[in-house]
């Protein structure tokens, strides 16, 4: 019985010390990566919220990007639910094209139910599409459908940029200061989305967002000579065609030399936007997963940076003022 209870005693004591081993292992592999790290300056790499697939790769990433600086610095980027808010307030914030729906336009409440039986059609097809090609396909007949009930009522653009103009389209806390360092840098950003181009120029406006340095990729309204909505100008782009297949062919050719990508985006379908660079040395890509803590494998299996339920541009605010060591003095 007392050698039982030796032996006992120290398989118990191999245990703790192994354990013991294995802490200081992972503690000692955790210093050496943040010890004298680029993400050790980044405060944003404690936090829960925060979470990295693989830090060696996001650290060699953000390495080359400050190696390379403002100069070879481009930024793409998403604008529903990305640069724009998911939620605020406990309440969620509408998208550029949910502020134009007929509930929210003044006389065209009574559009509702026809509008209603468009998507009550459309989205059992949208579920059960299997390619790409399909979606976009089902997408483009049900946006034609819509339109064709605004162009039949005679949507005006005073109508439309009223609407956009008193819109609580709200961004994210700290978009301001990305857009601003982005602007005094004379670093390139492309707002590349499925929303309403209108909507987006409007919210810009609205926040003294607009620069030179800013485009945007987005669907545009097309207006006859009277004012009155008549359809949207080509190409049309949704969530599964986000690609270069839909950008001006020399968009990328302008400044070949940024070959560094800083992507921001809330769905899978965003991951694709930089397609197009040529000649693509690093891109690091930034997913906010809004809402649905169930889908963190999959965005953490393509994703660089997952933020969950994260309302600020905090992140991305802590990696531009790294990488480009932004100027003082205005532009």
């Amino acid at each position: 019985a007392t050698a039982a209870r030796r032996d006992r005693q120290s398989e118990v004591e191999i245990t703790a010390r192994d354990r013991e081993n294995s802490c200081t292992k992972v503690g000692t592999e955790q210093a050496e990566m943040f010890g004298s790290s680029f993400l050790r300056s980044l405060l944003f790499t404690r936090q829960a919220h925060v979470h990295i697939r693989n830090t060696r790769h996001v650290e060699k990433v953000l390495q080359n990007m400050a190696a390379g600086g403002r100069e070879k610095l481009r930024v793409i980027s998403d604008f529903d639910q990305t640069l724009s808010g998911y939620m605020q307030n406990g309440k969620k914030v509408l998208t550029s094209i949910q502020i134009l729906l007929p509930a929210k336009i003044p006389g065209f409440q009574v559009y509702e139910e026809e509008m209603k039986q468009i998507y009550m059609h459309y989205a059992p097809k949208l579920l059960s599409a299997t390619s790409a090609d399909e979606k976009a396909r089902l997408l483009s007949e049900n946006f034609q459908k819509n339109t064709d009930v605004y162009v039949g009522a005679k949507l005006s653009r005073q109508t439309v940029f009223s609407v956009f103009r008193n819109a609580d389209l709200q961004l994210r806390t700290g978009c301001s200061p990305f857009m601003d360092v982005l602007h005094r840098n004379d670093v390139p950003i492309l707002i590349f989305s499925a929303g309403l181009g209108d909507a987006i120029q409007v919210t810009l406006e609205k926040a003294n967002l607009v620069y030179r340095n800013c485009e945007i990729v987005a669907n545009f309204m097309k207006f006859d000579g009277e004012g009155y909505l008549v359809g949207w100008y080509d190409p049309l782009i949704f969530n599964v065609n986000k690609t270069k297949a839909v950008l001006c062919e020399s968009y990328f050719k302008k400044e070949p030399e940024r070959t560094n990508v800083l992507l921001l985006g809330d769905s899978m379908n965003d991951l694709r936007m930089a397609d197009g660079v040529p000649s693509m040395e690093d891109i690091l890509k930034i997913g906010y997963l809004n809402g649905s803590i169930e889908m963190l494998p999959k965005y953490m299996g393509s994703f660089d940076i997952v933020l969950v339920n994260d309302e600020t541009m905090d992140v991305a605010n802590a990696i531009i003022n790294q990488v480009i060591n932004p100027l003082n003095d205005d532009n």
